[in-house]
């Protein structure tokens, strides 16, 4: 900037206050960078070689007066060493001068001064708008270097690009290109048909991505491509596997190597190693490049603005991050992709152990560069990854974060979620088999319970503050912000309570009720409450609360949806297959519709029970309308089931009935009595058989009586599961004492010099019985339990919300 020009700018709005608002919009038009990464594979055209005369007329085209930089030195102060009383020395310095623009046209320049030269001081003036305009007055050193590249590039550049801009290589081409479209407008568009819209970008200059600019430099149709299969491959490969011994020479050629890009990614090998899997071998191989590396270097950032230590940050490597940290401590504070700080990141990818440590190292995240939108951020993280030790921390450190809504409308919203969290954490087996010991004697001195899990303790802190907002804000956050569902702008009414309620988050549901009782009246946008939405999602913990708010259950019960349904209603509507994951069987799973629509039936009022929705339908109507594939589809798997076992059974009663008339030994002829008829073994092998015989023909008879049901409804509900379970109860019993008769066997044949071969045998038979236990145990449970146990399925047992 000349002389005159920065007087007048000075004069007209002056310079802005030295204070924090000043300094902080300078680092918005300035951001803070690291520098650009190098690519692994240059041009092989040789660097820009500038003649004295060159840089002379360079030297001479500065305007008079113009500015200097941090260094002191103008242009004006060369000119005058060149010529007058120096001109004796002209030639030799205009060589030197010349030299040292060389130097750094072939990047030459030491990296502990290339900073200091490319550096420069910014001078806030303030624009009409009260706004910051900064000034930079760079080095004259990096001028005069910028003006020989641009003058031994400029026709290259111009013919490069071509005709599609008119910034490089065309004179004044933005105005002429602004002068032409007036005139097209003013000649033909008087009348307003068309109008010309002018597009600035915010600040581009200072914020545009120069590794962008090397590496499509580098790109392998301008660069030697046979350099980096030579290259940058082996290294790449030696990065990720943590091989050092196949690095070391090619950095002993050229350590510059170190920071260059060997990745379309702009990916140093520290990059490349910070996100590989950590081994021992990897560790070592990233400390040997550490140790080689300014710290500086630790600082570049690939195409998606990540540091080393950000991508280590985000795959879990602590060791690596370490290591990192302590060459230069700055690390833990340069964001990466989309602003993230490396913290963000270790909480984004689910790192608990990486979270943990940077959050210390962090001092629990304070210092400038720290806010609490993106402490926030990290506190959202936390919860929804299930690090809640570290976001219980975030929140007794930073307890101004519970106050932005949406941010704890977000954090409730995960909570909810995570329904496994909130289980409390047993007690020591001693301890438990204490209390058991002491409770057979009834003495209740000993009473170790469940501790609270930490996101139970986090829902506490959090609710307990936003139970004190006024009601409207509580509604807000329990609410969250509307929903964008293609074209339409959802909201749903206490989203964060009914998915709580749909997830079968229990304890968070009575965590919420406790402090704010009057939830249970809330309705979403269905017109329902959460009971309501629990009876629909089959959540019966959450339905069991109703037991515990007295006659209140009796004005909550007959609400009806915008449909007309009441509770009952919904009950009678199938519910989704998912919910029966764990079933057995599609009888079990009619079965347990029918316990909840008799459940939901006497809890009820009586007048209700017959009330009729909007389809002018019953609940036994809807029952029946949404189960009959179910009842179909029930009864296929139940004769299914029995027919195969009928086969088993069938079997099994055949082979214990020959058994019993070719007992091992045989008989005499004489008498007709078997000969070890008094022989221990025999015995067993009499008895044994018998009941194998027994029961088995009782499973037989059971099974018949399943496959001649009638399979009407209420049948699913008790007659058709007892039955199955005697059926496979018996079915067992006869394969149990039919390898018992068959070991029992083998001991009476055989001496004791040869007992060995009855013991192999008896071990052997056990094969088959543990293979059923194990193939039919989940079956066998799951019927036991429907049919003996299903009535105590909504048994109440000791007070959850009120106690």
């Amino acid at each position: 900037m000349c002389g005159v020009t920065a007087v007048k700018v000075l004069c007209s709005s002056g310079v802005a206050p030295h204070d924090k608002k000043t300094m902080k919009a300078l680092v918005d038009k300035h951001p803070c960078m690291p520098p650009p990464t190098m690519p692994a594979f240059l041009p092989s055209e040789p660097h820009l070689v500038a003649e004295t005369d060159s840089v002379l007329g360079c030297i001479k085209s500065f305007p008079k007066g113009t500015s200097c930089g941090r260094d002191g030195l103008r242009a004006q102060h060369l000119l005058d060493a060149l010529c007058g009383e120096g001109s004796v020395i002209a030639v030799s310095l205009l060589r030197a001068i010349s030299a040292v623009v060389n130097l750094f046209l072939r990047g030459g320049c030491p990296r502990s001064l290339a900073e200091f030269v490319a550096s420069a001081p910014l001078t806030p003036l303030l624009k009409p708008d009260n706004g910051i305009r900064p000034i930079a007055v760079g080095s004259i050193w990096r001028r005069v270097v910028s003006k020989v590249a641009m003058k031994g590039v400029g026709k290259y550049m111009a013919k490069y690009l071509g005709d599609f801009q008119f910034g490089v290589g065309v004179p004044n081409g933005a105005e002429a290109v602004l002068h032409s479209v007036n005139r097209l407008l003013n000649a033909h568009h008087r009348d307003g048909s068309l109008a010309m819209l002018t597009v600035d970008f915010s600040n581009a200059f200072n914020l545009v991505d120069r590794t962008a600019l090397l590496n499509e430099i580098g790109r392998p149709e301008h660069g030697n491509r046979g350099d980096y299969i030579d290259v940058g491959v082996p290294l790449y490969e030696a990065a990720i596997k943590g091989d050092w011994k196949a690095v070391k020479p090619i950095l002993d050629k050229q350590l510059d190597l170190i920071r260059f890009a060997i990745t379309e990614n702009y990916d140093t090998m520290l990059h490349v190693a910070a996100s590989a899997e950590s081994t021992k071998a990897v560790e070592e191989f990233v400390v040997n490049v550490v140790n080689l590396m300014e710290k500086k270097d630790l600082e570049l950032q690939n195409r998606n603005y990540d540091t080393a230590f950000s991508l280590a940050a985000a795959a879990g490597n602590k060791e690596i991050a370490m290591t990192m940290v302590k060459k230069n401590p700055k690390l833990i504070v340069i964001p990466g992709r989309n602003r993230m700080m490396p913290l963000y990141m270790a909480a984004l990818f689910a790192r608990p152990v990486m979270v943990r440590y940077l959050y210390g190292i962090s001092n629990s995240m304070t210092g400038e560069h720290w806010e609490d939108d993106n402490r926030g951020q990290v506190l959202q993280k936390c919860v929804e990854a299930g690090i809640f030790d570290v976001a219980l921390k975030i929140v007794n450190d930073h307890p101004k974060l519970i106050v932005k809504k949406e941010l704890v409308s977000d954090i409730l919203l995960a909570l909810a979620k995570q329904t496994d969290a909130f289980k409390g954490r047993k007690p020591h087996v001693i301890l438990r088999i204490i209390k058991s010991t002491f409770a057979v004697f009834h003495v209740k001195k000993v009473k170790p319970s469940e501790k609270d899990s930490e996101a139970v303790q986090l829902l506490r802190i959090i609710w307990k503050k936003i139970a004190r907002m006024p009601k409207d804000e509580i509604d807000d956050i329990l609410t969250g912000p509307p929903e964008q569902v293609g074209e339409r702008i959802n909201a749903y009414p206490f989203r964060v309570l009914f998915f709580a309620t749909k997830k079968g988050n229990t304890r968070f549901i009575i965590e919420l009720i406790r402090l704010y009782p009057d939830l249970i009246w809330k309705q979403d946008d269905h017109k329902r409450t959460i009971f309501h939405k629990a009876v629909n999602r089959r959540q019966i913990k959450i339905y069991k609360l109703l037991y515990e708010i007295g006659a209140m259950k009796d004005l909550i019960t007959p609400i009806i949806d915008e449909k007309g349904n009441n509770m009952l209603h919904m009950v009678a509507k199938s519910a989704k297959q998912k919910r029966y994951q764990n079933v057995s069987g599609v009888a079990f799973q009619m079965q347990s519709e029918l316990l909840w629509f008799k459940e939901i039936e006497q809890m009820i009022p009586p007048q209700y029970r017959e009330q009729k929705n909007k389809d002018q339908e019953t609940p036994q109507d809807v029952f029946t309308k949404k189960h009959a594939y179910l009842v179909t589809k029930g009864e296929e798997w139940m004769k299914d089931t029995a027919s195969h076992c009928l086969v088993a059974a069938t079997l099994i009663a055949t082979i214990a009935f020959a058994a019993a008339f070719t007992l091992p030994g045989g008989y005499n002829q004489n008498i007709g009595i078997p000969f070890f008829r008094k022989e221990p073994p025999l015995i067993i092998f009499v008895i044994s058989d018998a009941i194998s015989l027994i029961s088995s023909s009782t499973s037989v008879l059971i099974f018949l009586s399943i496959l001649t049901s009638r399979y009407a409804e209420r049948d699913f509900l008790e007659s058709l599961p007892k039955k199955l379970v005697n059926g496979l109860g018996t079915l067992f019993l006869s394969i149990v004492t039919m390898m018992v008769a068959f070991s029992a066997s083998f001991f009476l044949l055989y001496n004791k010099k040869l007992e060995w071969v009855p013991i192999t045998i008896t071990v052997l038979a056990g094969i088959p019985v543990i293979l059923y236990v194990l193939l039919q145990y989940h079956l066998f449970k799951d019927v036991f339990k429907s049919a003996y146990q299903s009535r105590s399925l909504f048994k109440r047992k000791k007070r959850v919300l009120y106690y």
